[in-house]
């Protein structure tokens, strides 16, 4: 909290507590005569590193502009910017579900080799997308990029670096905050060390060095540990250090036991990520059967304005007996709803974008926790025959 001179403000939004203002390139909430800091105003492109003949050391990253058979060339972020937010370049979100810590899920539904080939098809269709939750850290998980598997002539280093190219965004994955205040499975192997344990190993795969991180059970976090700003910069600024370049935080207050609507948002990040995830838990039995927690997507931008996105998306984490009976929502998508329920509430979920304000990450191979594809509730939309009909929604919603 510091004093300001009026004249040196930009003026960007007024929202109900205050005024959104920018000071030398830093967003402030402006209240009572007062400045609060809220992070780095992103009003200059976003650059990132790309590389053009291997995956050895960088990211790369396509903006939507550019063709897949494009080469592409982006100006590289020096060290000095490791604290800048870099999002993905394209607004397209899906989600697969293939690893957990070095354990391949996806198999037997995808080989390795299959699931790339899946990759490279959706990419084919829609263009350049992102892929979250491709892989989770959780409890120990001493990620090991020279992790080999089968059907991969290569280690797992190579096939991040294979899908992240085939998909021509970025790969977003999940850094567990259970393991953080120790609400797992996990025993004793939990607490602040073990978390950014697991969130530096994630920064030894190519192909998430200096991206985003998503920021799983952000909202239990708080409910838990209840932290102070000073906690949360903190926590922010030490995952800055390990190269994370942006940030995604999960927030589903609201989803379980409180009708699937949501409430206020209660765990702000303070100008420190660029996305929310917010948890659509209520599938319903009758048109338009998928029902986002809109209170909550509004609260969301009502206290944090400098979002670039709010994502809602089919949860996969928290227990949701409260609907249906099912103990997962995408269970509930997957063995409660016929074909043409779920092709005609994934159309009204992707058709309400624009007027509710919230994107949509759509389930491509959704897995339930640590199971593999062959467990109970795995959704596979290209074997469910619901693929074409994601393709054809990006490209009307998402482009």
């Amino acid at each position: 909290m510091i004093d300001f001179d009026l004249s040196r403000r930009k003026v960007l939004k007024i929202i109900g507590i205050g005024t959104i203002v920018t000071v030398a390139g830093l967003l402030f909430l402006e209240a009572d005569g007062k400045l609060f800091p809220l992070g780095k105003s992103d009003t200059t492109s976003t650059t990132r590193t790309t590389s053009s003949t291997s995956n050895s050391t960088s990211r790369s990253g396509v903006s939507t502009t550019t063709s897949a058979s494009a080469s592409t060339t982006k100006t590289s972020q020096s060290s000095s910017t490791s604290t800048s937010s870099q999002i993905p370049a394209s607004g397209k979100f899906i989600e697969i579900k293939a690893f957990e810590n070095n354990s391949y899920l996806a198999a037997p539904l995808y080989s390795a080799n299959e699931l790339l080939s899946l990759v490279q098809e959706i990419h084919g269709a829609v263009g350049n997308y992102n892929i979250t939750k491709f892989i989770r850290a959780q409890c120990r998980a001493n990620i090991d990029p020279t992790t080999t598997f089968s059907d991969w002539s290569g280690d797992m280093n190579s096939f991040f670096s294979a899908i992240q190219q085939a998909c021509g965004g970025d790969i977003i994955p999940d850094v567990d905050m259970d393991i953080y205040f120790c609400q797992n499975d996990c025993g004793n192997t939990c607490g602040p060390d073990y978390f950014f344990d697991n969130a530096s190993g994630l920064q030894k795969i190519a192909a998430l060095q200096g991206g985003m991180a998503h920021l799983e059970a952000w909202d239990a976090y708080y409910s838990h540990d209840t932290p102070s700003q000073s906690d949360i910069a903190t926590f922010f600024q030490t995952m800055q250090g390990q190269g994370w370049g942006s940030f995604m935080s999960q927030v589903d207050d609201g989803g379980v036991g409180g009708g699937g609507n949501g409430g206020a948002l209660k765990q702000p990040d303070y100008g420190y990520a660029s996305y929310v995830r917010v948890g659509l838990f209520d599938i319903q039995s009758t048109s338009p059967y998928l029902i986002p927690m809109q209170n909550l997507i509004d609260s969301t931008w009502q206290n944090e304005p400098y979002l670039k996105g709010v994502l809602s998306a089919i949860e996969s984490q928290q227990q949701n007996g409260q609907y249906g009976g099912y103990d997962f929502a995408i269970q509930q998508f997957t063995e409660g709803l016929t074909p043409g329920e779920q092709e005609a509430g994934l159309t009204a979920w992707a058709a309400g974008q624009a007027s509710n304000n919230y994107t949509v990450v759509y389930p491509v191979l959704v897995t339930l926790g640590g199971n593999d594809a062959s467990g109970k509730g795995t959704w596979d939309a290209k074997g469910a025959g619901a693929l074409s009909t994601i393709e054809g929604l990006m490209l009307q919603y998402n482009s």
